[in-house]
């Protein structure tokens, strides 16, 4: 017996946020203050009546924070800018570049639609180094009815493998050769018998078909709609992105996999209309049967029969079930042979045309799981509990009858001025529910993360005239509050959150000991590496150990290496997506360097002290907020060479190092640059008054602080593009391309010169590089720079010009590849490396 539907009974809010627990709660919350001295609790007290109203109104912002996230992150169309808040998509955030052998034929296979099958394997020759190598082997589609592969085709076909080896390769990987496995045809010799059902030509299309898909290469690509009906978005998006469909990992990259003639049985007495198989096999073009061992040591393609001797090999005829004898279940065809192949091949290549365009056509890969969408929504106003008060208090819109005297209406200006506190703090809480998607937008700038609505008299009736300072309004309710909002602590938290949602964490405690660029405003710093840490997510997770691309151009490009770009964020390295010259950073700023001896030595200890920071007239005030923004916004524009020295580079960017001494005379003001480290100072300028003089030493320090940050960067070099191209390697020579990769650092800056932040330095390194690859790391100091800038840009671009000529199936002048690279092999030689070894 069914039972009948009824309305369920309204269960109590599992949180305590309901009428009746928020009631039941504050009631006891008063007795539990209050004792019997305030209220005897009857529904008439006027106290429980302004109890019910005020959890009344925590009901409503109790609903509004279980309003889906979506709806508050929704554009008014219902759209999300997932970007916007570092929300990635499954397809974006789940695949990762090719890492193994598999992932590699996952990626060929995807890219080019005329490879069937392939084996990626490294070179086993005995040398270490060449563990680096690939050998690619890759067997063609073999068309089923129309013309084989031309040569020009083939050598196409073989520049695109490289050409997408080389854009997908990882760190400390390279391709050493492409081959096409030359294939054999083969035919179907057999019969078959049919139920009757099917067409006859359709059957042996089929037959044909999916024969010569499982004795080519035995690899299964599905389609994601179908896939997305057994896996989860995790599963399926495993490994590589492919545009064309789900690949199977199952018989990739295997050598040779057997095609046992019972597989092929079994495959064809499946297919419908096929009743029973009775003999079935693989004969070569004179009709002799292949066994097993020969079709795993060579390489075979189904061919369709062109020869009339050949079209008789395989039989498929209906049998009416009057003789189990096989010769018997063949008809005699006669003139209808013809036909029969004419059919059966517009039938085959009706089947082909679809593989092909399967092969070809992407997927959409967000077409077959919806994303989320939001409702479009506003932002509604306050609505004031005093609303739902009865009138006989006065303090709804019908307010205190004129008739009233003014005591009365006294009293219920009273009472909304006790109602006021509690009234603008859920005003200020329902602005904050509201608002919440500031607090992790990439975009914002935290300069608050509480928010507020200011009350007046559309929130609450008749209000404003309470407001003793009638020009109050919206910003001095957040200056209240910004004294309790420490906001970029909580930006910092919520960006965590985001980050913690990937798994990824970024804690900058020991980066922000050295904060030399931002010191006035450290927070926003650590905020903005943590922001740009999230818009480069999808890029450094999933590429983490990509390399660059050997065949575009490298030097002042945006073609880095996904570690190269994650290792700046980590180290706070202002320059990130283009790779440029280190040692023509001063040029750059027309900046004249000079040795530390342009600095005058100090004369005696008495003028030592009066130079030290501990007399307040000689230091320089810090800026004003609103001088530090305008400041920030100001850009030293070189006309004429500035002359420095080293000091200056590295002591420059503090406030410390400067000094203002008054002239004798007058209101003038000298500045100084003062070297705590060398005891030397320097006279920069006489400025005419104190105040200039101040301005005049905030600008040069921001010079001093964007000359060092922008000339913060390093170099990655992997061992194995320097690998001789036209000539053996010494197996004593060997260790040296393998699996390695030296990083070299300019060291003139303020924090590349201190030993400790490089220490700070080669520890992120070698927590960050893939587990196989050992990192050496040089500190260079500008002459050495510039010389392994000489040999290091050269050879950038006779690699890519190589690499082009590859592409193009042209002889590279590997001569000149491997004399450029053996010159920048021993340019790096004449360089110690560091000797911790952070393992």
């Amino acid at each position: 017996m069914s039972s009948s539907d009824v309305i369920q009974r309204l269960q109590q809010d599992a949180d305590g946020l309901d009428f009746a627990s928020l009631r039941a709660d504050a009631i006891a919350r008063a007795q539990e203050l209050a004792g019997n001295i305030w209220t005897d609790y009857n529904l008439h007290d006027p106290g429980v009546t302004i109890l019910e109203q005020l959890c009344f109104g925590l009901t409503e912002l109790a609903y509004q924070t279980r309003v889906p996230v979506a709806d508050y992150l929704a554009n008014e169309r219902g759209l999300i800018d997932f970007n916007h808040y570092a929300l990635y998509k499954p397809h974006d955030i789940f695949p990762t570049r090719p890492i193994t052998a598999e992932d590699y034929c996952k990626r060929l296979l995807d890219d080019i639609p005329e490879i069937d099958a392939l084996q990626v394997a490294t070179l086993a020759t005995g040398e270490g180094y060449q563990a680096c190598l690939y050998n690619i082997s890759i067997k063609l589609l073999e068309p089923l009815t129309g013309p084989a592969y031309s040569d020009e085709q083939k050598q196409q076909v073989v520049r695109r493998v490289r050409s997408v080896f080389v854009k997908h390769r990882n760190l400390g990987e390279d391709l050493a050769t492409v081959s096409i496995e030359e294939s054999k045809p083969c035919f179907l010799r057999g019969v078959i018998e049919t139920n009757g059902k099917r067409n006859q030509a359709d059957i042996y299309a089929d037959v044909f078909f999916q024969v010569a898909r499982k004795i080519s290469s035995n690899i299964r690509i599905e389609r994601y709609e179908t896939m997305a009906q057994q896996m989860d978005l995790a599963d399926i998006f495993s490994g590589p992105l492919t545009q064309h469909g789900y690949i199977y990992s199952e018989h990739l990259n295997a050598h040779k996999s057997t095609k046992a003639l019972e597989e092929l049985t079994g495959l064809v007495a499946a297919i419908e209309g096929v009743k029973k198989v009775y003999r079935l096999e693989l004969v070569d073009e004179l009709g002799k049967p292949l066994d097993t061992q020969t079709i795993d040591n060579q390489s075979f393609f189904l061919k369709f029969p062109a020869e009339a001797q050949q079209q008789e090999w395989l039989k498929i005829d209906f049998n009416p079930g009057k003789t189990t004898d096989p010769a018997g279940v063949v008809k005699t065809r006669g003139d209808n042979i013809e036909r029969l192949m004419e059919e059966t091949r517009r039938a085959l290549q009706k089947l082909e045309f679809e593989y092909r365009a399967f092969r070809n056509n992407k997927t959409n890969s967000t077409h077959f799981y919806p994303l989320p969408q939001g409702r479009t929504r506003r932002n509604s106003a306050y609505y004031s509990i005093q609303h739902h008060f009865p009138s006989v208090y006065g303090i709804n819109a019908a307010g205190v009858p004129n008739h009233e005297t003014a005591a009365r209406k006294k009293q219920a200006q009273q009472l909304k001025a006790y109602l006021y506190p509690f009234e603008q703090l859920m005003a200020n809480m329902l602005a904050h529910i509201q608002n919440l998607q500031h607090l992790f937008s990439l975009g914002e700038r935290p300069n608050h993360s509480y928010f507020a609505e200011f009350l007046d008299n559309q929130h609450i009736p008749d209000f404003a005239l309470l407001y003793h300072n009638k020009r109050i309004g919206l910003n001095d309710i957040q200056d209240i509050q910004a004294r309790h909002d420490p906001a970029t602590d909580r930006k910092s938290r919520a960006l965590d959150t985001l980050l913690a949602i990937y798994g990824e964490e970024f804690s900058q405690e020991a980066l922000l000991h050295f904060n030399y660029y931002h010191e006035a405003q450290p927070d926003y710093w650590a905020i903005d590496n943590k922001i740009r840490y999230l818009q480069h997510l999808v890029e450094t997770s999933s590429g983490r150990s990509a390399a660059f691309d050997t065949s575009e151009a490298h030097w002042q490009a945006s073609n880095l290496s996904s570690l190269h770009k994650k290792i700046n964020i980590l180290l706070g390295i202002q320059q990130l997506d283009s790779l440029v010259p280190l040692s023509q950073c001063f040029n750059n700023n027309q900046i004249h360097l000079v040795d530390d001896q342009l600095l005058d030595q100090v004369p005696d200890p008495t003028e030592t002290d009066a130079l030290t920071p501990n007399t307040d007239a000689q230091t320089v005030p810090a800026l004003k907020a609103k001088q530090q923004e305008k400041l920030s916004q100001w850009s030293y524009t070189p006309n004429k060479s500035l002359t420095l020295c080293p000091a200056m580079i590295i002591e420059g960017t503090t406030i410390d190092a400067y000094r203002l001494q008054p002239v004798e005379s007058g209101e003038a003001v000298a500045v100084y640059f003062y070297s705590q480290r060398l005891n030397r100072r320097r006279e920069l300028k006489k400025a005419d008054d104190r105040v200039q003089a101040i301005s005049y030493v905030h600008k040069f320090k921001k010079i001093i602080t964007d000359i060092n940050a922008g000339a913060e960067g390093f170099y990655l070099l992997e061992h194995i593009l320097l690998r001789p191209r036209g000539q053996q390697v010494n197996a004593e020579d060997s260790d040296f391309f393998d699996c390695r990769v030296s990083f070299i650092f300019p060291k003139w800056t303020a924090r590349f010169a201190n030993p400790a932040f490089r220490q700070f330095a080669e520890k992120t390194i070698a927590n960050h590089m893939p587990a196989h690859l050992f990192p050496q790391i040089y500190w260079l100091d500008l002459p050495a720079m510039t010389d392994f800038d000489a040999c290091y840009q050269p050879w950038l671009e006779r690699l890519q010009q190589y690499e082009q000529q590859q592409l193009l199936h042209e002889d590279g002048n590997t001569e000149q590849l491997d004399r450029y690279a053996q010159q920048l092999r021993k340019c790096l030689a004449q360089y110690k490396p560091s000797a911790a070894y952070w393992i």
